[in-house]
């Protein structure tokens, strides 16, 4: 996948452009703090290049520091590589922003993408019970039959790429707390590691944090085999010792982020939405407004008026609509709570994030250039799992019903790839009919059920 990325860097460079090709937007925001770092020598982003509409009112938007600090190792290479060879070209200038960052920042994000889908087939394989090639079938499903293909070629600096690794992290890490036959001091690293994880993910993005579920549950069966009785029994007050230790520093990362929030510049204090202010570009009136941890920004959200049922259904970004592949994943992993209780954890870190992403003012997560719903992005490992149940059980079936099963399971993965081609060559999106339809039918994007 990185092939179509790097093609695109490639005849941009040639035709010698002199702005970032991918790190356009809220990206340019995260790979701020980065730049600034590297070539100023401090984190305060205002001297940096930002486009207009990250600057409110004279005032500098801020970000949370997650990608920014999961990206360090592809921006220290590239910077490395730009100092020792450098010019004053678009490809090795030394500024943060030249083509070399943005050949290695999305080499780096694909390597990540990669350890994700690899983690949850580890996932899979050991929850489940399932072989090697199910397994890899589920997560290539997920990988070309959702957007998050789509998202590595058109916006690879995206948080919920980024908040995807580090939820699969932090599940891959819980799950392995309560694996056997281990030394008597690995849960406990296993233990701090799923925390940094978590950790991370929330200052990545905050919603991450519905995340606590699956691992809280993945922590109290570890406990009930017995994973830190081994320690806890000989060495009680070692064992309260490194529970802290683990608290201490998987809380760290949500520290760093406070304490950054803590030095910003005075002259850029968030401007909060008054109640009776309406949204830009819409009629909505705010119900409620909330700061997350990072954002400079105050978002709104109509916490009793979700837009539930267009988060998922809309022909306008709906999660179900256009990645139908979606929907067979979320039938897997009801059909293997069963075999994998910590699934209920799982259903509930949808819930949460199916209601938070509907109460928010712009439900629709996204615009026309968009294809699927990027907020449930970061539930791959989850729905990796379903899938593999699903092609687990399809297996088992006789040949007719099985080809027909297999048959109807492609289809639905192909509609998001020919989604993303028709708006990558013919941008279909920006001029379709069935939204003109939900429009007339049910009301434009303001129109919340």
């Amino acid at each position: 996948m990185l092939a179509p990325v790097w093609g695109l860097l490639t005849v941009k460079a040639v035709a010698r452009t002199q702005r970032p090709v991918l790190l356009r937007n809220d990206a340019l925001g995260y790979w701020s703090y980065l730049a600034s770092a590297a070539v100023d020598g401090d984190v305060d982003i205002r001297n940096q290049p930002m486009p207009r509409y990250l600057r409110k009112d004279g005032q500098q938007r801020y970000y949370p520091l997650g990608v920014a600090i999961s990206l360090i190792p592809g921006f220290a290479a590239a910077h490395f590589t730009a100092l020792l060879i450098g010019d004053d070209g678009t490809w090795l200038r030394p500024n943060g922003y030249s083509l070399i960052y943005e050949y290695l920042a999305t080499a780096q994000i694909a390597l990540m993408l990669t350890l994700a889908a690899a983690m949850s087939v580890s996932l899979a394989r050991r929850r489940l019970g399932v072989g090697a090639p199910v397994a890899i079938f589920a997560a290539g499903l997920w990988f070309f039959g959702t957007n998050v293909s789509y998202f590595l070629v058109t916006a690879p600096v995206l948080s919920h790429t980024i908040g995807l690794f580090w939820v699969a992290a932090l599940l891959w890490c819980g799950d392995r707390v309560g694996r056997a036959n281990q030394r008597a001091w690995s849960p406990w690293l296993w233990l701090t590691l799923a925390g940094v994880s978590l950790g991370m993910a929330m200052i990545t993005r905050l919603t991450n944090g519905v995340f606590f579920l699956p691992l809280l549950l993945l922590l109290l069966q570890a406990f009930r085999r017995g994973a830190f009785d081994a320690v806890a029994k000989s060495r009680p007050m070692a064992a309260i010792g490194l529970a802290l230790a683990s608290f201490v520093i998987g809380v760290m990362p949500l520290i760093a982020q406070l304490s950054y929030n803590e030095t910003r510049p005075a002259d850029v204090a968030a401007a909060k939405v008054k109640a009776s202010d309406g949204i830009q570009g819409t009629t909505q009136v705010p119900e409620h407004v909330a700061a997350g941890i990072g954002y400079q920004s105050h978002e709104v959200f109509f916490w009793t008026d979700p837009a539930l049922l267009r988060v998922l259904f809309s022909s306008f970004n709906g999660l179900f609509f256009e990645t139908p592949l979606l929907l067979v994943a979320f039938a897997g992993v009801c059909l293997a709570l069963r075999r994998d209780s910590i699934l209920v954890g799982a259903i509930g870190a949808f819930v949460l994030l199916w209601y938070v992403n509907a109460a928010w003012w712009s439900w629709w997560l996204g615009g026309f250039g968009d294809v699927g719903h990027r907020g449930f992005i970061e539930l791959g490992p989850i729905w990796i799992l379903g899938l593999a149940e699903v092609v687990r059980r399809v297996e088992a079936w006789k040949p007719t019903g099985h080809r027909l099963a297999l048959a109807v399971i492609l289809l639905s993965a192909s509609v998001t790839p020919a989604l993303a081609i028709a708006q990558m060559t013919v941008h279909f999106r920006e001029n379709t009919f069935l939204f003109q339809i939900e429009s007339r039918t049910f009301g434009g994007r303001d129109r919340r059920f």
